[in-house]
């Protein structure tokens, strides 16, 4: 996709047009597959008359970092935009694993956009699990409709998991899962880039306290040089300890 062009926002016009949302909002993930850092996810929503902005797409086929961050830099300061990025740390993924982490934290997104969330930027700095974005004033949950990227929209209802605590709140909207939506539906695609930037920042950060495991490189995937660094310096507290190969090995408590 050029930077001329953007995904057309088709699902969320059909919606528009029904008359019973009046807020669609794109839900996407960063970080599932990595053996470091946090999972990230995000929700966007953009006022329905506003013009699209170019070259907004899957963030995965976005190879360029500096078009990436440009775009997210677009995204944050579009007139009318609301967002919320959810960090799940490393602790909470092991915890109640990767798809409940996943979901878990799109709930937050999708609660955090329409309820209003911190300000305060992520950061490496920043411990545990949290949500932060750009809000103002709250919206009524029965207006809006979430687009999610996916193959299941992530609400307990019929999708409990008997590791997850059913007292959490679940998804404040309705909506729907699109197999491949960040590649079909522009808001999605809008979510997945702000996911994405988002995740990248903190590993990059993370770099800076760890340089031996190359994570500004792979950004905390299993490559070879990554598992070969986690195998020589040992195993960090962002380090995910119930995915392969680091479930296997005999850690100690220093790592």
């Amino acid at each position: 996709r050029s930077r001329e062009t953007s995904l057309p926002r088709s699902r969320e016009t059909s919606l528009l047009k029904a008359q019973k949302h009046s807020h669609v909002l794109g839900i996407d993930e960063a970080g599932r597959g990595p053996l470091a850092g946090p999972v990230v996810t995000a929700a966007c929503y953009f006022p329905p008359s506003s013009p699209l902005i170019p070259g907004i797409g899957d963030s995965k086929t976005i190879t360029d970092e500096e078009e990436r961050e440009r775009l997210y830099e677009q995204i944050v300061s579009f007139p009318g935009v609301r967002y919320c990025v959810t960090i799940i740390d490393s602790h909470r993924i092991d915890e109640i694993n990767i798809l409940q982490a996943t979901c878990e934290g799109m709930r937050s997104s999708a609660r955090g956009l329409i309820q209003g969330s911190s300000s305060v930027p992520p950061s490496s700095d920043r411990l545990g699990c949290y949500s932060s974005g750009l809000t103002s004033g709250k919206l009524k949950p029965e207006e809006c409709y979430a687009l999610v990227d996916g193959n299941r929209y992530p609400s307990y209802l019929g999708n409990e998991d008997k590791k997850v605590t059913l007292g959490k709140q679940d998804m404040i909207c309705e909506g729907e899962a699109i197999i491949k939506g960040d590649g079909r539906e522009y808001v999605i695609a809008a979510a997945s880039i702000l996911a994405k930037v988002t995740r990248d920042r903190i590993m990059r950060e993370y770099d800076e306290k760890w340089p031996e495991y190359g994570l500004a490189k792979h950004k905390g995937y299993p490559t070879k040089m990554h598992q070969e660094a986690i195998y020589e310096y040992g195993v960090k507290g962002i380090h995910r300890r119930t995915f392969a190969p680091i479930k296997n090995w005999k850690i100690n408590k220093d790592g």
